[in-house]
């Protein structure tokens, strides 16, 4: 059965994906000046994860579309009772390309950089709140059940309905949260899941995001702290936290 994880990639944090493979920059927090930007840019593209950071088996393909899926922090904070949310898209920040395992796992790593920790704090928080899993599980599938012919699922796919847990998950930087999305699917009468582990770490003014994906059974977990334990020590050694 072909790999359907392709288009189950979601930003934790609200941003979409860029399409060429290459880190990419979000928009400038225009609150800083020309070369303030150009210095948070370089430093946040320096934190990345690289291939290097997995096995030799393992390598990587463009990210999603811009516009393939994207989870607005509103829609969440509306969804949750929550006044407003961060907008921490309008963050300096830097996105990998996905990483492949020869299984078809994938990870997807996103890091944000905000001029104090304002922000970052009120991202956790908001996906701190009890009702966020479900939410972000509803926020998903209508993602997916919206994207455009051919960019979504393919047509002899029937979904199920998208469910969201909290993960147990070591605590990493400041403040860590972690949940995971189960999304039931029928593809030739074989009934297959899709799982997809979100994990969000605060460090100090920084926003880690890093999305594990598998089919069929859960990403490893010992394996998915690993490479967050990874990407977190390197923001730390760039921006200072715990």
């Amino acid at each position: 059965m072909a790999s359907l994880l392709g288009v189950a990639a979601l930003s934790a944090a609200g941003c979409a994906q860029e399409n060429d493979g290459a880190p990419r920059l979000g928009p400038p927090d225009t609150s800083l000046s020309a070369a303030e930007v150009a210095s948070e840019e370089a430093r946040v593209d320096s934190m990345l994860l690289t291939l290097d950071d997995f096995p030799d088996s393992w390598t990587t393909v463009p990210a999603p579309p811009e516009d393939r899926l994207k989870m607005d922090p509103a829609d969440l904070a509306r969804c949750v009772g929550a006044e407003d949310a961060p907008a921490v898209a309008e963050l300096p920040h830097a996105a990998t390309p996905t990483f492949v395992s020869p299984g078809g796992d994938a990870v997807i790593a996103e890091v944000f950089l905000a001029p104090d920790d304002t922000d970052p704090r009120r991202m956790i928080d908001l996906l701190r709140d009890q009702a966020a899993p479900d939410c972000y599980a509803e926020l998903y599938q209508a993602t997916v059940e919206d994207l455009p012919p051919g960019e979504g699922f393919p047509a002899d796919v029937e979904l199920g309905t998208a469910t969201g847990v909290r993960l147990p998950y070591t605590p990493f930087g400041n403040t860590t949260v972690a949940w995971r999305i189960s999304l039931p699917l029928t593809v030739e009468h074989e009934n297959v899941n899709i799982y997809i582990d979100s994990v969000v770490v605060r460090v100090d003014r920084a926003l880690v995001t890093l999305t594990f994906q598998t089919q069929l059974r859960p990403y490893d977990r010992d394996g998915s702290e690993r490479v967050t334990q990874t990407l977190v020590q390197r923001v730390t050694d760039a921006v200072g936290g715990r």
